[in-house]
């Protein structure tokens, strides 16, 4: 009963009925869980324990900061990819471990592109575009990897910062200048 009367709600009276009736919340989750998941299990490489630890802190945290969500117009599940991101943050920073990114070839030579590089990468400059890549703050690596690894849209991107997509694109393009000038 309780499903299918729930059924036609949208996201945000979902969120408003859960900050009340966590029951509500169990929906959301069920909505979110894969698309979180997939996110983490990605920026992990693979690794299927801690990324479902993550996801789980992830939820837990959502839930315990329900109250203070407030919808701004984005994507509920744009709010939890950005709780799961500084999940993957502190637990890189727990290991004391520097965060590398997980790059192919053909994801590299997509990043070359735009930093107007020739179209084929030779070894070395595969090499020092990685360096590069893994010297930059976690910040700003997150917007690069979100944009070029992950394959998100400026829109998606604008969603999990809560910022406009104008200003997600200007954030991208600044750090690729960056790149330019040391590369």
């Amino acid at each position: 009963m309780f499903r299918k009367s729930s059924q036609h709600l949208t996201e945000e009276e979902l969120v408003k009925r859960a900050k009340s009736d966590v029951a509500y919340f169990e929906l959301l989750y069920d909505q979110n869980f894969d698309k979180v998941y997939r996110f983490v299990f990605k920026r992990l490489s693979g690794n299927e324990e801690i990324s479902g630890e993550l996801t789980q802190i992830t939820f837990i945290k959502a839930l315990g900061a329900l109250g203070k969500y407030e919808h701004r117009g984005f994507a509920f599940s744009s709010w939890l990819i950005r709780i799961a991101q500084n999940e993957i943050n502190m637990y890189f920073r727990s290991l004391k471990k520097k965060y590398h990114v997980d790059i192919h070839e053909n994801q590299l030579n997509q990043l070359s592109i735009e930093l107007e590089t020739a179209q084929e990468f030779t070894m070395g400059q595969q090499e020092k575009l990685i360096d590069l890549l893994n010297n930059l703050p976690p910040d700003k690596l997150d917007l690069i990897e979100l944009r070029f690894f992950n394959g998100l849209s400026f829109k998606e991107i604008a969603e999990i910062y809560q910022i406009t997509e104008a200003n997600a694109k200007m954030k991208v393009y600044r750090i690729i200048e960056k790149l330019k000038e040391q590369a």
